[in-house]
């Protein structure tokens, strides 16, 4: 924008220069003019550099990085809350489960860390 106004500043110097010699008056300014466009003519002059685009890298994940985790434990449903044996019940009704739920999230999370670390390392994510 401002090389275009310096443009648009020297064409009306320029033009108005043309009237007073046509006019056979005496040109006002012609250093100033002169400096205004040598400068016009060296920042047109100064190469405009272009940065590179990287390389593409595929940044497509695994799927199970997209799936949910199931966070809802099964609720341990004793037969007989009073007997002492109901305790037996809450591991292979409640903690196994469990476990193999967060196995499944360990598993989730693993593969977006294997995601998101390759994107690093192409320097896609800072």
């Amino acid at each position: 924008m401002i090389l275009i106004a310096i443009l648009i500043a020297c064409l009306l110097l320029a033009a108005a220069d043309l009237v007073r010699a046509a006019a056979r008056r005496p040109i006002r300014h012609a250093w100033a003019k002169f400096a205004l466009v040598l400068a016009v003519v060296i920042t047109a002059a100064c190469g405009r550099t272009v940065p590179q685009r990287p390389a593409p890298v595929p940044a497509q994940c695994d799927s199970l990085c997209f799936a949910p985790c199931n966070t809802q434990l099964p609720k341990w449903t004793p037969a007989n809350p009073e007997d002492p044996r109901a305790w037996d019940t809450l591991g292979p009704q409640v903690i196994k489960p469990g476990q193999l739920q967060l196995q499944q999230c360990e598993l989730h999370r693993k593969a977006c860390d294997v995601c998101i670390q390759r994107l690093r390392a192409a320097g896609v994510l800072l």
